[in-house]
Parts: structure tokens; C-alpha cells; sequence
């Protein structure tokens, strides 16, 4: 028995000696998410720029979000932090050269150069490493001005390059994965050989919103990071509609029709809430001064809504002004306090729920807020869905940001036909996300201006492009305050709006068991029910008639 278990040892080893070759052979942040070890680590060393310093720095800040929305363990230092040996504890290395001319340490060099981690570089200084076994080198500059289009998986899409080399390919190994166009030969723009990859230039956003004319290199970026990090896509591309600065000058039957077309075309949705609106005279009405709208809000939250915490007064009646910003100075608000911050939210997020309504997320009135603000923001809530500088818009969710909170993008801005700013442009920027393989398409509508055939639009045409439409309320968010609600707050949110709700759910109940309900519905009952008993009347009237035009029948002796 001892020596059959010995031979089928021996015949078994060759293959087990195999099996630790490849599993020692594979890259650390592959065998790491192999080893159940969650995604991969990453150290980002974002080089300073003395002449450019805030653009060295939004540059720093941009990749790190981009890298965030794949592994929350991503750490950024500068070149000047850098120790022998540290790339050592990451799975991955990012380069972001900002500056030609501004050195970077020996020993940050000597370790890149070291085989046995994906090392991706940005920008400017890769001529500092030895092309070793990447098989391509950088050379002099490009004629960037006569470069106007960047292919990607066989499509091509407008781009206007900044700076950009000529790239040196030595080896058939080296992979392309994309190239500007437009001159007398295509200049590669992201190429790989071995563990390094390089993305030629510095794509940043070049505007509040995606510029179809400009943007792709930067989207073609953050869709390469799925492949730099061995991360696959977060299923299908997503879109989010968040009805936008709903507070007590809405009318609450705008709100109950907008809630119920997204119902009815199963269309998640969020509901950003300014739960004590401040008007220009100084007044300042809390929603449980109009049940209509409370009424209207908890219909909207029952039917896809997401409740979304938008500032505390938000300032004005417009809901277009800064709470958390001094404009005029352009500056933090002057004797600005943690207290007076927290404050807001604790009200904001006390009034909602004493009216019913529970929030999930954030969202910066006019996203703009001092440093002190954006602390407190991350301090209740987990999560916020908007914008932030100097970063500027996303193409996916990511997090957390430099002050602790996850981002739900917002990258397609709002429907304002007198400013020109219109569902056609909204589309247009769908449809360059797209390029990202997990996309989100995030926007906004104004119920209290817009008219709701223009939402029915984006909704059509989001859907037309292939995005599935995200319920927030799945999201892992945190609110961390817990304030509830007692007896008598409760008592009087039921009496609100407990009986209204039951018949609309009664009505729900009935239109999924009863096919001819919703025909039963849209009848015209206003005018039906006067016609009807009208016409009861006169068939009772007739009856009448009848009976006292009749002659009596007299009764004689047999």
C-alpha cells in the first residue's frame, strides 16, 4: 500500500511542480484577486510641476478618481515621498509625468525598471526608463495640430491631442490599443509592451460636461484601466435622471405625473430635495407646510424615487444659488463653523424623515462648498451624486473622493431650451460615454420649468442607446444620523399622507391583477359620473311620470 501511494506521488509530481510555476508566474494583482484577496492595490506617484502646479495637481487627482472607481486602495503620493522598494507592496504602479523638465528620484526609476508588476505611465519622462523589454520608446514631439481623432476598438471619434511624442516600436509584441489620426501616419496613443503600458499625453476633461469634440482620449483612458487592473466590466452601461431642486414651489401635481410616467416605463429615478426653502424676502417654508407636496413626494418615493439630500434652504426661491460658498468673494463663507454646517444636515435630514421621506445621497447646492462643508457632507452621508473641482465630471461612480465620499457622476447637465441647453445635447453626451464599457449617463430636469415631453425625450433616447436605468436605492449608502421619528411625528406624517397613499396602492394592486383597470382609470370620470346620475334621475323621474299618468283600476261586485 506504502509503495503504490509512493508511485502515484511520483507520477503526480511533475504536474504539481507545474501548477506552482504559473501560480508563482503570475502577476501579483492577478494572483491576488485569485486568492480571493479583493481588487488589486495601487501606488499613484503624481510628479509636481513648479510652472503648472494646479494643473499638475488636477491631473494627480483625475487619474486617482479614475483608478477609485476600480479599487478603493489606491494610494497617491509625489515623486519626493517615493522610498526604495515601495512599489513592492502594491499589485499595480502609475506614473503621471506632469513635467519634462522636473527630475524624478534614481531609485523611483531604478525600481520601475524592475520586472514583475504592470507599471503604466502618463505623459511626460518616459524616456527616462530603458526601453528594456517594453520593445517601444518615446521620441521627439508629434505634429500634434494636424491630429484630430483617436481610434478605439475600430471606431473613431474627434479628439484634439495636447502635447503628444513619437513613439519608437521595436518589437511585433508590443499591442496598440489606440492611436491619433489626422497627420501623415496614425501616432499611437495607449500601447503596451510587457508589464509597461504608455498613454501618450495628458487627456483631461476640457469642460464642465463631456465635449464630444474633444473628450474621447480621456474616456478611452478610463475604459483601459478595466484592462491595466485585470478588473472586467460592472455589467451594463447605466443611466440615472434626478429631478432636480423639488421643493415648496413645485406643484405637487407636476411631481405626481412625472413620478408616474417613470413608474409605468420602469424607470428608477432620484428626487433631489431642498426640504426648507429660503425665498428672496427671508422667509423660509419647510415641506410640512405644503401636505400637497409631501403627498407628492412620498408618491414619487414609493414609485422608483430615490430621495436625495439637496442643501438645507439652498438660498433662494429659484433653488439656483449658493448655500455652502461665498460667491461674491468667491471664497468659504466667512466665520464658517463645523456646527453651523452639521446643523443644516441635521435638519434637513429631520424634516425629511418627519414627513416620511428617507434620504440616501447627497447633493451640494450649485456643487460648490468649502473644504470645512465637503467634511461635514462626508461625515453624514456616504455617498452624494453631482460634480466636484477640481476634478469635474466622471464617467462612472467612484470613490472615496479626498474627502471620504463616494461619487455618483453627474456628466450630462440640464434641459434649459432658453439657454440652449437642450435634450439633443444631454444625448450627445450619452452617446461619447458609450466608449466607457460601464458607463454611467447621469442627468438632470428641472420639473418646476421644463415640460415633461422633454424628459419623456431623454428617457427614449437614453434607452435607445442600450442604458439600463440604475435604482439608487441599491447602492451600499450610509446616512449616519439617527434621528427618527417618535409617535407624534409619525402620527401626524400618516395623517398626511397615510390614506391618500393606501388608495394609490390599492390602485397599483389593481392595475397588476386587472388588465382592463388602467382603461377603467383613464376614463373620464369627472365628466361620466355627472352624466350618469343625471341620466339615473331622468329614468327615475320617468318612472314617476308613468305611474301617475296611469288610470286607477276600481274594483266591482262579481
Amino acid at each position: 500500500m506504502v509503495g503504490r501511494r509512493s508511485r502515484l506521488a511520483l507520477r503526480l509530481l511533475p504536474a504539481l511542480l507545474l501548477l506552482a510555476g504559473l501560480f508563482l508566474t503570475l502577476p501579483a494583482g492577478d494572483a491576488r484577486a485569485r486568492a480571493g484577496e479583493g481588487p488589486p492595490s495601487v501606488l499613484l506617484i503624481n510628479q509636481r510641476s513648479p510652472q503648472w502646479p494646479r494643473a499638475a495637481e488636477r491631473m494627480g487627482l483625475q487619474v486617482q478618481m479614475l483608478l477609485r472607481h476600480f479599487t478603493p486602495r489606491t494610494v497617491t503620493i509625489s515623486p519626493e515621498r517615493y522610498a526604495p522598494g515601495m512599489i513592492s507592496r502594491y499589485d499595480r504602479v502609475v506614473v503621471v509625468g506632469n513635467d519634462a523638465l522636473e527630475p524624478l528620484p534614481p531609485a523611483l526609476l531604478r525600481d520601475l525598471e524592475r520586472p514583475g508588476r504592470p507599471v503604466m505611465w502618463l505623459g511626460h519622462g518616459l524616456g527616462r526608463l530603458s526601453p528594456g523589454s517594453s520593445g517601444f520608446s518615446a521620441e521627439g514631439p508629434a505634429p500634434g495640430g494636424s491630429l484630430r481623432w483617436v481610434r478605439y476598438c475600430g471606431e473613431r471619434y474627434p479628439a484634439a491631442p495636447g502635447e503628444v511624442r513619437r513613439i519608437r516600436v521595436s518589437s511585433p509584441g508590443v499591442r496598440v490599443l489606440a492611436s491619433y489620426e489626422g497627420g501623415r501616419e496614425p501616432v499611437p496613443y495607449i500601447l503596451r509592451g510587457g508589464d509597461l503600458w504608455y498613454v501618450n499625453g495628458l487627456p483631461s476633461s476640457s469642460s464642465a460636461y463631456p465635449d464630444p469634440e474633444r473628450d474621447a482620449p480621456l474616456l478611452v483612458l478610463a475604459d483601459v484601466l478595466h484592462d491595466f487592473l485585470g478588473v472586467l466590466g460592472h455589467g451594463p452601461r447605466r443611466a440615472v435622471i434626478r429631478l432636480e431642486d423639488v421643493s415648496v414651489h413645485v406643484p405637487p401635481e407636476r411631481i405626481i405625473r412625472i413620478a408616474g410616467y417613470l413608474h409605468e416605463h420602469r424607470v428608477p429615478f432620484a428626487v433631489g430635495v431642498i426640504p426648507a426653502q429660503r425665498f428672496e424676502d427671508g422667509s423660509v417654508v419647510e415641506l410640512s407646510e405644503r401636505p400637497e407636496l409631501v403627498r407628492a413626494l412620498r408618491y414619487a418615493q414609493e414609485r422608483g424615487g430615490t430621495v436625495v439630500l439637496h442643501g438645507y434652504h439652498h438660498t433662494f426661491g429659484s433653488g439656483e444659488d449658493y448655500e455652502f460658498w461665498d460667491e461674491r468673494r468667491d471664497a468659504p463663507i466667512a466665520g464658517e463653523t463645523h456646527a453651523m454646517y452639521a446643523r443644516k444636515l441635521e435638519d434637513g435630514i429631520r424634516i425629511l424623515r418627519d414627513n416620511g421621506l428617507e434620504p440616501r445621497l447627497w447633493e451640494t447646492p450649485h456643487y460648490a462648498a468649502s473644504p470645512l462643508a465637503y467634511r461635514v457632507f462626508s461625515g453624514y452621508f456616504s455617498h452624494a451624486i453631482e460634480t466636484r473641482d477640481p476634478v469635474g465630471w466622471l464617467p462612472y461612480p467612484s470613490g472615496p473622493d479626498p474627502y471620504g465620499q463616494t461619487l455618483i457622476p453627474e456628466n450630462l447637465g440640464y434641459i434649459a431650451p432658453e439657454e440652449g441647453l437642450t435634450v439633443e445635447d444631454q444625448l450627445a453626451r450619452a452617446r461619447l460615454l458609450r466608449i466607457v464599457r460601464d458607463g454611467w449617463a447621469v442627468g438632470f430636469y428641472h420639473p418646476a420649468s421644463v415640460p415633461p415631453s422633454e424628459l419623456e425625450r431623454l428617457v427614449e433616447g437614453l434607452r435607445a442607446q442600450g442604458y439600463a436605468f440604475a435604482d439608487l436605492r441599491e447602492l451600499p449608502a450610509e446616512v449616519r444620523y439617527g434621528y427618527r421619528p417618535g409617535p407624534l411625528e409619525r402620527m401626524e406624517s400618516w395623517l398626511t399622507s397615510g390614506p391618500w397613499l393606501a388608495l394609490m396602492r390599492l390602485d397599483d394592486a389593481l392595475e397588476g391583477s386587472l388588465p382592463w383597470w388602467p382603461a377603467v382609470r383613464r376614463a373620464p370620470w369627472s365628466a361620466l359620473l355627472p352624466a350618469a346620475a343625471a341620466a339615473a334621475l331622468l329614468l327615475r323621474l320617468r318612472g314617476q311620470w308613468r305611474s301617475a299618468g296611469k288610470p286607477l283600476r276600481r274594483g266591482g261586485a262579481g
